[in-house]
């Protein structure tokens, strides 16, 4: 996953429930522990989502990010922007998740 700040890992726990989508993010990095969460919804291969994820190093901070992705096989690649709240709008996001299991 990556925006205009820069790269990082992050673990995904995905349900899905027919067209509803949910799921709970971790990553540590530059900014401490990173969580998440992202509801979204499918429409054949299209998912639109929102993420919202909170730093352990920002406490006073979170984030919300909007986007749409398109699910192929085992993998799903889309793009993604949103807003920090105390470091303001990001764009430029991608997001790729490739099932392990």
């Amino acid at each position: 996953m990556s925006d205009s700040s820069g790269y990082g890992n992050v673990w995904w726990d995905v349900v899905q429930n027919e067209a509803a989508v949910h799921a709970t993010m971790s990553s540590v990095g530059t900014a401490g522990r990173c969580t998440g969460d992202l509801s979204g919804s499918l429409t054949g291969p299209e998912l639109s989502f929102l993420i919202a994820i909170r730093c352990e190093s920002f406490p006073d901070c979170s984030a919300t990010a909007r986007g749409s992705a398109t699910v192929s096989g085992r993998t799903l690649v889309g793009a993604l922007s949103g807003t920090n709240s105390c470091f303001g709008d990001f764009s430029g996001g991608h997001i790729e998740l490739r099932r392990c299991r």
